[in-house]
C-alpha cells in the first residue's frame, strides 16, 4: 500500500470540525470585539433621524402657516386695489352727473353769460 492512499499514513492534517455559530464572537470592522460594543451609534442614528423628522414636520407646518398668511394678504391686496378703482370709477360718474347738472341749470337760465359759463366749463 501506498502512503498516500492510506488516511492513516497521510501527510495532510485532519479536519478540525467546525465550531458552533453561537460559539464564535462577532468581529466589528472597526476592531471591536462584540456588536454590542457600539450599540449606542444605532441608539444615536436613532435620535438623530427622529430629531430630523420632527424638524422637517415642523418647517413644513410653519411654511403652511406662512404661505396661507401670504394667499390671505394678496387677496387682500386684491381687494383694496378693487376697492380703489371702484370709487375712481363712481368719483368720475359723480362728475359727470355734477356736470349734466351744471350744463342742464345753464340750459334753462338761457342767457348768454350761461353759454359763456357751459364753454368755460367744457375746456375744463
Amino acid at each position: 500500500m501506498e502512503p498516500s492512499q492510506n488516511s492513516a499514513f497521510s501527510t495532510q492534517p485532519s479536519p478540525q470540525p467546525m465550531p458552533h455559530l453561537s460559539m464564535v464572537p462577532p468581529v466589528m470592522p472597526d476592531g471591536a470585539k462584540t456588536a454590542g460594543h457600539h450599540r449606542w451609534y444605532g441608539y444615536l442614528l436613532l435620535i438623530l433621524l427622529a430629531v430630523a423628522v420632527f424638524g422637517a414636520i415642523w418647517v413644513w407646518y410653519a411654511n403652511q402657516d406662512y404661505f396661507d398668511n401670504a394667499l390671505t394678504d394678496q387677496m387682500n391686496q386684491s381687494a383694496r386695489s378693487a376697492a380703489i378703482f371702484q370709487a375712481a370709477a363712481q368719483d368720475k360718474r359723480i362728475e359727470s352727473l355734477n356736470a349734466e347738472v351744471q350744463s342742464a341749470d345753464l340750459d334753462a337760465l338761457g342767457s348768454q353769460d350761461s353759454q359763456d359759463l357751459k364753454a368755460e366749463l367744457r375746456s375744463k
